[in-house]
């Protein structure tokens, strides 16, 4: 029960938080992380992810923990040299690595901005990718496998998880022996508290993908109006185990624990066949006119747009209308106008939403936590920076 480290949260939300890790807590997590991502002694993890964070340092404490070996980049070197990276990690031998989702964009980005195309290196021994730390994109594991697949890198390879500092790092993990599963849904139910299935194409259609099931001594539960409900049924996840905090380092106790000692994520979910699928946080819920809508949503109907930098996008609330944040290299006025215009006609016809205002930023204009999650927050403090005629109200929106 002593005290090993503090580790703080991201502070995507709120400022970072202290979250006290004990000896028992480490043990049971990275028993967890080993159990789930199948580590033995002829396994190689290979990490860039910045050791201060949760996901950095538990990996490596899972390798060290089941008798692997262990290859470490300096974090800048990985994100500044994506394709780099891939091909050490491939000549090392690697099996494991971990990062969040903007990284598989970078990696496709990388080739497909290489002329003439680069010569594939051999992925075949690369048996687990623990995709998390911020939303996990259906279409981006797409375009990976498409782009890697002739490298020999296999689809059940990409394995999105879903953890937090508070539960030492893992909380759920996918299948190393089954391709990520996505469900369509219809996103405007989500909003409303219904879990509804739809098809890729409809109306109002989102893909979420499974992060998994429980690992080990973990329990994971989804809460609506204070009481747990059945699968099926969207809330607020809960998790309870060993690895679990106790509470925040020296703050009084708020609302992060349900009356049942349950601790309360703050990310909204639904678990179907057993299985977590996450769409958002409940910080982040924007209401305009009445109708609610996630962030997430908005962004992920834009992020593919050509013009938009990095996929980088993100959506805050903004009074009694939405404020899109799009990073983008475009100078040309004519451009910029076109882009936001695409925004627009996106939001219309995907989530039926015109009181947005659209701002063009610089890329790595976005301020990001250590894992790349936007920090709303401090995005907020940030708009007036963009004001001088570079925000664009959809005039369908006026009305």
């Amino acid at each position: 029960e002593q005290l090993a480290y503090i580790q703080y949260t991201s502070g995507s939300t709120a400022s970072p938080k202290g979250v006290p890790v004990t000896h028992g807590n480490i043990v049971t997590a990275v028993h967890a992380l080993a159990s789930a991502s199948g580590s033995t002694g002829d396994d190689t993890w290979g990490l860039w992810v910045p050791l201060f964070h949760d996901m950095g340092i538990f990996c490596l404490l899972t390798a060290l923990g089941t008798g692997c070996d262990a290859v470490l980049w300096r974090p800048r070197g990985g994100v500044k040299r994506p394709l780099d990276w891939l091909r050490r990690f491939a000549a090392e031998g690697c099996t494991h690595t971990a990062a969040p989702n903007f990284f598989v964009d970078a990696l496709v980005s990388a080739v497909r901005a290489e002329e003439p195309q680069p010569e594939p290196a051999d992925l075949s021994a690369w048996r687990v990718w623990c995709n998390g730390a911020e939303q996990v994109n259906a279409r981006s594991i797409e375009e990976f496998q498409k782009t890697f697949g002739s490298w020999g890198f296999r689809p059940q390879t990409m394995c999105p998880v879903y953890g937090m500092a508070e539960a030492t790092l893992t909380v759920t993990f996918s299948s190393a022996e089954l391709e990520p599963r996505l469900r369509w849904v219809d996103r405007e139910a989500l909003a409303d508290g219904r879990f509804a299935l739809s098809t890729e194409g409809a109306p109002n259609a989102r893909a979420l993908v499974s992060v998994g099931t429980p690992v080990p001594d973990i329990a994971v539960r989804v809460c609506a109006d204070g009481a747990p409900v059945p699968e099926g049924h969207p809330g607020e996840i809960e998790i309870s185990g060993p690895s679990v905090m106790s509470g925040y380092y020296r703050r009084p106790a708020g609302d992060e624990r349900s009356p049942d000692g349950w601790h309360r994520t703050g990310d909204m979910g639904v678990i179907a066949d057993g299985e977590l699928y996450i769409f958002g946080r409940r910080k982040d819920m924007i209401i305009v006119r009445g109708v609610n809508y996630y962030a997430e949503d908005a962004e992920a109907v834009v992020r593919d747009l050509p013009g938009v930098a990095r996929k980088a996008c993100a959506a805050i609330a903004a009074e009694d209308h939405m404020a899109l944040v799009v990073e983008t290299a475009l100078t040309g006025e004519d451009e910029r106008a076109a882009l936001i215009a695409a925004c627009h006609r996106q939001l219309r016809a995907r989530m039926g939403l015109s009181a947005v205002t659209v701002h063009l930023a610089p890329t790595r204009f976005l301020p990001q936590t250590s894992s790349g999650k936007v920090q709303r927050g401090k995005l907020r403090s940030l708009l007036d920076e963009l004001g001088d005629g570079r925000g664009a109200t959809d005039p369908a929106g006026a009305a």
